[in-house]
């Protein structure tokens, strides 16, 4: 499942499936008119992918998967105020000497995200933290 040649959600996939099936079976002498490559056989090849696409994308498997992903996330997000607090600290001793303005930097959004418990908005707004801290590391490490 590392490419996708589609153009539809995924979860999608198995009930466009089903539908070109129930056509193929309906009108199966057409297609056989067609080709002979259309045959039974085949049908019952593409039932077999197609249980086997179901399975993969399975929304059961995939809500499982979210909240697993999730709990995952909200642990980390337990160790990560404190964290912040001493980045916080730093960011205010470094002051003028950042390259933006401290109000800037994006911890407060990372903070209300964390409050929040929206784990979306703390991945987004923690990849912006990080730039800004990856931008200003030499002087928030001589604030050290």
């Amino acid at each position: 499942m590392n490419e996708q040649n589609y153009k539809c959600k995924q979860e999608e996939v198995p009930a466009i499936a089903d539908m070109l099936i129930a056509s193929l079976r309906k009108d199966l002498n057409l297609f056989t008119d067609h080709s002979a490559w259309f045959t039974l056989a085949f049908i019952d090849g593409m039932v077999a992918k197609s249980d086997q696409c179901k399975g993969l994308t399975s929304s059961c498997l995939l809500t499982k998967e979210i909240k697993s992903t999730t709990t995952q996330i909200g642990v980390k997000a337990i160790s990560l105020g404190t964290k912040l607090n001493r980045l916080g600290n730093y960011i205010e001793q470094a002051g003028s000497e950042l390259d933006v303005v401290e109000s800037d930097m994006g911890i407060a959004a990372v903070r209300k995200s964390l409050n929040k418990g929206n784990y979306e908005g703390l991945v987004k707004n923690m990849r912006s933290l990080m730039q800004a801290v990856s931008r200003n590391i030499t002087v928030l490490q001589a604030k050290d």
